[in-house]
């Protein structure tokens, strides 16, 4: 399950998960698991990747749009794995043509409780 990957919870408050348990905590993916349940094809990383980069990237650097798409997946799947639970079912996001967010059903707190719990069994801490 952790295959040595790192995780950094960026926050703006003096406390773990402040404004991150406030947050949504909404993930957009492209060609995950609930995606592929729900019938929704088409939407792999290298397609939904073309479409960021074309659409969003703006004055950020093409590569930017690409690994965020790329690492959203992972990220969703990896929370799941751990416990965090989504909705069953997708949610537009902005402009989106299709539903590509997953949303946690206890929304950023959600994922915030999940890795307070998790990370210490791991031997990591999380910490302000």
């Amino acid at each position: 399950m952790n295959r040595g990957a790192s995780v950094l919870v960026v926050e703006s408050e003096g406390v773990v998960g402040g404004s991150s348990r406030l947050a949504g905590g909404q993930i957009m993916g492209a060609g995950s698991r609930v995606q592929a349940c729900g019938g929704l094809r088409g939407q792999s990383r290298r397609f939904v990747s073309a479409l960021y980069v074309a659409e969003y990237s703006g004055p950020s650097s093409p590569q930017s749009s690409v690994d965020s798409v790329t690492s959203q997946v992972p990220q969703s799947t990896w929370l799941a794995d751990l416990g965090v639970q989504f909705y069953g079912q997708l949610f537009y996001s902005g402009d989106e043509a299709v539903p590509r967010d997953h949303v946690p059903e206890t929304h950023g707190a959600g994922i915030i409780n999940v890795l307070e719990t998790h990370m210490p069994r791991q031997g990591r801490s999380i910490s302000p």
